[in-house]
């Protein structure tokens, strides 16, 4: 089992449950899945790292920047005003890795197609991923070799980074899997990763979520798509670069400011329910898109299904 994080404030563990706010004195999910540890004042320490409060930059809310009426969501036999999306296709897939806790090979295969959107279109991304999953099929269910997989990534251009993400796949996916068992969900999961894991290179805040959320986790990829809705190109080229700082406290409670302020007011956003973050960002990111349609992911749907 893995040990939850000690909150410590002036040096006192404090009880999981008594109050934790992190940065701007948010509440914060921490390690052992509790919330609200500590006090408001002060500084607080998440394993060995202090975290004083002030150290992210507020932003409003900005859930009102995705809007539901786009008309290339909607076709006949969907009742007037509903929208159109491919997170229903793919949604029991979800739900399963959130009940069950997926293979360690379907997590590998989640992080690598994740690391193939990588600064490419999706539409590139999911051709890449058909061709690796090809070779996977012909194997025998088996992810071939860097040198086989080569043709398939090298046309996606960050060679060494894609090449570099394939090959550390096959030592994180189990650490995935292993803090999955433990029990750590959502942006729990996502912290003690990010802070506590060597991420395959490339996999930044963004792409973690990404994968987390293709392994049944309730939480929102923060992509260059969503942050120019948000801040306009130029804001979501210093904020996708500020998430990518390796391991940095600061840079994960911004990111997780972030993240709350573009659920807020929301139209996708339907607090309460299962994977509400993951469908919010997921119908977010679709809507848009150019042009605004469904996506399913089906390239990588079709290959987890099975392993």
């Amino acid at each position: 089992m893995l040990k939850p994080v000690q909150h410590v404030r002036r040096g006192k563990p404090t009880k999981c449950g008594a109050a934790c706010r992190v940065a701007t004195g948010r509440a914060c999910d921490c390690e052992c899945g509790g919330r609200n540890h500590g006090s408001k004042a002060g500084h607080y320490v998440h394993g060995n790292a202090a975290v004083p409060r002030k150290t992210v930059t507020e932003v409003p809310p900005l859930g009102h920047k995705f809007e539901v009426e786009f008309p290339l969501f909607k076709h006949a036999g969907v009742d007037p005003g509903a929208v159109v999306t491919g997170f229903d296709a793919v949604e029991p897939q979800l739900r399963k890795h959130r009940a069950q806790v997926p293979s360690v090979e379907a997590i590998r295969l989640s992080t690598i197609f994740a690391g193939l959107t990588i600064m490419t279109g999706i539409e590139t991304a999911e051709k890449a991923f058909a061709c690796i999953a090809h070779m996977y099929h012909a194997a025998g269910r088996q992810l071939p070799a860097l040198e086989d997989v080569k043709p398939c990534i090298d046309a996606l251009g960050l060679h060494e980074q894609r090449r570099g993400l394939y090959e550390g796949t096959a030592e994180w996916a189990p650490e995935v899997r292993k803090a999955m068992l433990s029990g750590l969900r959502d942006s729990a999961l996502r912290r003690h990763l990010y802070l506590h894991s060597k991420l395959p290179r490339s996999i930044g805040l963004a792409k973690l979520s990404f994968v987390l959320a293709l392994c049944g986790n309730d939480v929102c990829c923060l992509d260059v798509r969503i942050l120019s809705q948000m801040f306009g190109a130029a804001g979501a080229k210093k904020w996708s670069s500020a998430f990518n700082a390796s391991g940095s406290e600061r840079a994960l409670a911004q990111y997780e400011h972030v993240e709350t302020q573009f659920l807020s007011g929301n139209p996708y956003y339907r607090k309460g329910t299962v994977l509400a973050r993951a469908r919010c960002q997921w119908m977010s990111w679709e809507s848009v898109g150019n042009p605004p349609r469904p996506a399913t992911h089906s390239a990588w749907a079709d290959v987890v299904r099975e392993a």
